[in-house]
């Protein structure tokens, strides 16, 4: 069962790079519309919510239960891995701290917005294809903020079920004497690798992401905390822009 599961998840994640590489390609030097914005987000609201259905659907139909893939309470745990574990707890509260107090002076000052928003502009003319959608694909109007919170609130939530909560148990049950450390490893590593389209860079960060949401997972016991900061990390883009019309983005 596992071996099927592993082969269905590589298909997926096959095909989520080859839409991200199209993606790409398409907008690295078009103008993006406002209403472009938005059918992305929704794009990514419903691939992410069919993603997690889908996971809950096996669940419910296999001998799997809610606890392998991470959907039960906290139980913090460090085991064998006890400085890494704490460590990556660590990083990740630093990280947090920063990510909240910037998103709390950017919602506070328009000026500082305003900086940040030219900031990106000046660095997105200078980057590579990934770097200049990324930046085209920022939200600004209130209708694209609304459309991309619920994006992110669907890759928060769904992207984590699937990836670290689903990931890890069918790796697990397919190398059951491996250490969850090394599977965590692996797990993010191979997530990473699916945004090749974001460059060597871009991918090892998702690598690195993937791995450290692995480990708290781990030391958790639960995949709750992983959507909380993926989903952090994912809205604080709301708050680069001032709440304007968008219209066309031109670089």
């Amino acid at each position: 069962m596992f071996s099927v599961l592993l082969f269905c998840m590589l298909v997926y994640l096959g095909c989520t790079a080859f839409s991200g590489y199209m993606i790409v390609k398409k907008l690295k030097s078009a103008a993006v519309t406002e209403a472009e914005r938005t059918w992305h987000y929704q794009v990514s609201f419903t691939r992410n919510t069919v993603s997690g259905a889908s996971v809950l659907l096996i669940v419910g139909v296999t001998p799997l239960t809610w606890e392998q893939v991470g959907l039960c309470p906290v139980r913090f745990q460090m085991g064998e891995h006890f400085v890494i574990m704490a460590g990556t707890f660590l990083v990740c509260g630093v990280f947090l701290v920063f990510v909240i107090g910037r998103t709390a002076l950017l919602m506070a000052s328009g000026a500082y917005r305003d900086f940040v928003s030219k900031d990106l502009e000046e660095r997105a003319k200078n980057a590579g294809p990934y770097g200049r959608v990324a930046w085209q694909l920022i939200p600004r109007s209130n209708w694209e903020k609304e459309w991309f919170v619920i994006a992110a609130l669907s890759a928060g939530v769904c992207e984590e079920l699937l990836f670290r909560g689903f990931g890890l148990c069918i790796l697990r049950g397919i190398w059951v004497d491996a250490s969850g450390f090394l599977l965590a490893v692996v797990a993010g590593f191979g997530f990473g690798a699916v945004y090749f389209y974001r460059g060597l860079k871009g991918a090892l960060r998702a690598g690195i992401a993937g791995t450290l949401l692995g480990f708290v997972y781990l030391g958790a016991q639960s995949v709750y905390p992983c959507m909380l900061v993926h989903f952090i990390l994912h809205v604080f883009s709301v708050f680069l822009h001032n709440n304007v019309k968008a219209g066309n983005v031109r670089m």
